[in-house]
């Protein structure tokens, strides 16, 4: 017995400093590894997370994302940063001068392809969509299918019948809840919500979601006095349900906002 407890005791001597090496390893394979010459947040590059909390915390108060990513640089006093996306990950570089961005969007793109990052957002949700591909052949033939619809002809004679269909929708809707209003407030971001996805889904797919016609039948039958007012003095409107194709893309939609938030893109 004393013989095995020795044993084990050794082992244990022996297998504890590889555990601890091995441990030491991987966090500091994981801690940010910032790019020398690019300004950043020093306090992010010494914690696994890097600059999730700040952004998730920006998402939270604020309910926006992109304005974060642009007051990085105005904070560090520079047009190109480099912010941390969590553990395992390269730096993520933001570039906030327009003559550069263009330039890498119109003449360079053999040199810049998709971020691991932007891959990350979408291949949890929309795996094989063309947006989140870097430039391999599928993404090729997938952009041949749709190439068509970049064009000045499909631009004129699809794309802007579409949206102004959805836009004389939403104004026929904004005037029946100014009417039933009467002046005071009400919600009207919802709307464009449903307006910008209505005309999407017309343009790329030929068909109606029909998300503001719903909304504007759910308002033609009520009157002004039996609507209320929420805390804030706002009349509160009725909402019709979306049909399940549009609650399904606006599922879709809303599974980005975790998505972008989190130090595991793919997992969330």
């Amino acid at each position: 017995m004393a013989n095995f407890q020795l044993d084990t005791l050794q082992y244990l001597l022996l297998i504890f400093p590889l555990i601890s090496a091995l441990l030491l390893y991987l966090y500091r394979k994981a801690l940010p590894h910032p790019l020398p010459g690019i300004p950043h947040h020093a306090s992010s590059s010494k914690r696994l997370t890097g600059d999730i909390p700040q952004l998730a915390a920006h998402k939270i108060a604020t309910g926006e994302l992109l304005n974060w990513f642009l007051a990085q640089t105005h904070s560090l006093h520079s047009p190109l940063v480099q912010i941390f996306v969590g553990p395992f990950r390269a730096p993520t570089l933001i570039l906030n001068d327009f003559r550069e961005s263009e330039d890498i969007l119109t003449r360079r793109t053999k040199e810049f392809d998709r971020s691991p990052l932007t891959t990350a957002f979408f291949e949890g949700i929309i795996p094989q969509s063309t947006i989140g591909m870097p430039s391999h052949e599928l993404f090729k033939e997938q952009r041949r299918l749709w190439a068509g619809t970049m064009t000045t002809e499909f631009l004129h004679s699809v794309s802007a019948p579409s949206i102004l269909k959805s836009c004389q929708e939403l104004v026929e809707l904004w005037t029946r809840k100014a009417k039933l209003a009467d002046g005071a407030p009400f919600q009207a971001d919802k709307d464009l919500r449903h307006m910008t996805l209505d005309a999407v889904w017309a343009l790329a797919l030929g068909s109606e979601l029909g998300s503001l016609p719903s909304q504007l039948d759910a308002v033609q039958s009520v009157t002004s006095s039996s609507l209320v007012r929420d805390e804030y003095g706002a009349v509160v409107m009725p909402e019709a349900q979306p049909n399940d194709v549009a609650a399904a893309a606006a599922t879709l939609l809303k599974s980005l906002d975790r998505v972008v938030t989190s130090p595991f893109p793919s997992l969330a």
